[in-house]
């Protein structure tokens, strides 16, 4: 048992996923302290401030997206070219970084620009626009690290952030405790910065030069993997924005709370994908065969789709417990369950968005995330004319994902040739043995109060519809758990 518990610990996906759930049960924490000492008001400027940086967070042109794409797909790469590209990485993300400051300067430059007033921010854009630079590079670099393999670096500067904003939250109060959490995090991304250069598996390439080919191929492609990878988050946070600026303060903190333990329940499911992306582009790089190529998306939808089901399940099966214990939220609930549903329409589509990615169509991902993102607008701007609550623009979060979900199978069968007809497209997304549980949980709500019973009823169906799928995914989550070397595409 002990020899056990210790290969786990070695294990570099074991460590990575329980380091980044270490980290983010931390930041639960210090969100749930920071809304407590600062107060709603400071609270409704601290949540304004991560909204920003969720924004700036997509200013990078995609470069490090298309970076480990360029990266992955190759199945050979001498050092001078892993250096190469690596460098062009790097002084595009200055350039951008550059314009982005000429950018903050003229608009501070700008007396008479009163810049947003209801969350007092002009007086932190310095700040924050610092801090979303610093994440950029550290972005690039975890990529860098993440295609090697080096997930200990990583697991470091996963810690920092949280653990600094804790310690502040004992020694500031008030205002000067926003200022403190703001600086905890520009001081950890320093470090995290200084790192990253000094542990780099590809050495030398702020002093590297960066290649012009390279350059524009980072440029081209990264823009389309950019919308790509806004298809979800790009919609969440068209739905932060929509509620922070039609709502409340209160709305707008119940929000981001179903947001916030959202995200918490699904790090487990990204933390996989956030290891194995790369190794996916490289293998559907290599699938030749069409028959072979079907078989590996059905096998890896059915992974994610399975293992995203069941974490709703056993989540609001605890969700009782969580509002028991923070009544004060429990407002939140229905927006909660509805982004959690939301999520799962997403992953239905796994597989299929990859193989678009590798093939190079991250144009028609763009196209699709665009139009959901649109049609979160429109919708809830609908629902708030009729006066709807918050929680209406989580239904159109549901609604839109519906939409991005058919669109990315449909135009992912166009490459694979899988299915003949409509119908049977429709059947293949939609599968009885998986909807069906969701279809009977929501009819279930409507006439059992009783949420525990519910949740229970819908497991039990599940596991009847599902008991040999379920067999085999276990199986194969303890196959990928044991094989560290799924992580590596470079030594």
């Amino acid at each position: 048992m002990i020899k056990l518990i210790k290969s786990l610990y070695t294990n570099k996906v074991v460590s990575f996923m329980i380091t980044k759930y270490l980290a983010f049960g931390l930041q639960i924490i210090n969100s749930m302290l920071i809304a407590k000492y600062l107060g709603l008001y400071f609270f409704g400027i601290y949540g304004f401030i991560t909204l920003v940086l969720q924004y700036i967070n997509y200013t990078n042109f995609g470069v490090y997206y298309s970076y480990q794409v360029i990266f992955a797909s190759k199945n050979e790469m001498t050092s001078e070219e892993q250096k190469r590209l690596t460098s062009s990485a790097f002084w595009s993300l200055v350039a951008i970084s550059i314009a982005l400051f000429v950018g903050v300067i003229v608009v501070l430059s700008v007396d008479s620009l009163n810049l947003n007033d209801k969350y007092n921010f002009k007086e932190f854009i310095v700040p924050v626009i610092t801090i979303g630079i610093l994440v950029h590079f550290n972005n690039l670099f975890i990529t860098i690290f993440r295609l090697f393999g080096k997930v200990k670096t990583i697991n470091i500067y996963s810690l920092i952030p949280p653990v600094f904003q804790f310690i502040a939250l004992f020694v500031f109060k008030g205002k000067e405790l926003l200022w403190a959490v703001v600086l905890a995090l520009l001081i950890s991304h320093v470090i995290g910065l200084l790192l990253f250069i000094y542990y780099s598996p590809i050495k030398g390439i702020v002093f590297g030069f960066p290649k012009l080919s390279y350059v524009k191929e980072l440029f081209r492609r990264g823009f389309f993997l950019l919308c790509y990878a806004l298809s979800f988050y790009g919609i969440i946070i068209t739905a932060r924005t929509l509620v922070s600026y039609y709502y409340s303060i209160e709305d707008f903190a119940l929000f981001n709370f179903s947001n916030s333990i959202s995200q918490a329940i699904f790090l487990l499911l990204g933390s996989l994908n956030y290891l194995f992306y790369p190794k996916l582009i490289n293998v559907l790089s290599n699938k030749t065969d069409s028959r072979e190529l079907i078989d590996f998306i059905e096998k890896i939808r059915k992974f994610y789709l399975t293992l995203t089901l069941l974490i709703i399940l056993f989540s609001l099966l605890a969700m009782p417990v969580l509002f028991l214990y923070l009544p004060s939220y429990h407002k939140a609930s229905k927006s909660l369950q509805l982004l959690l549903l939301g999520q799962l329409l997403i992953d239905n589509s796994y597989g299929y968005s990859t193989l678009l990615v590798q093939r190079g169509k991250e144009n028609i991902l763009t196209i699709i995330a665009c139009f959901t993102a649109a049609l979160v607008a429109i919708l809830s701007m609908i629902f708030h004319h009729f006066q709807l609550s918050f929680e209406s623009v989580a239904i159109a979060v549901v609604i839109s994902v519906l939409f991005y979900n058919f669109f990315v199978i449909y135009y992912g069968n166009k490459l694979t040739r899988q299915f003949s007809s409509f119908l049977s497209l429709f059947r293949y997304i939609y599968k009885v043995e998986l909807f069906a549980p969701v279809v009977f949980y929501i009819f279930l709500s409507f006439i059992i109060k009783e949420n525990y019973l519910v949740i229970s009823l819908t497991i039990g169906l599940y596991l009847i519809l599902n008991y040999k799928d379920l067999k085999n995914i276990i199986k194969e989550c303890f196959k990928m758990l044991r094989n560290e070397e799924i992580l590596v595409l470079r030594k």
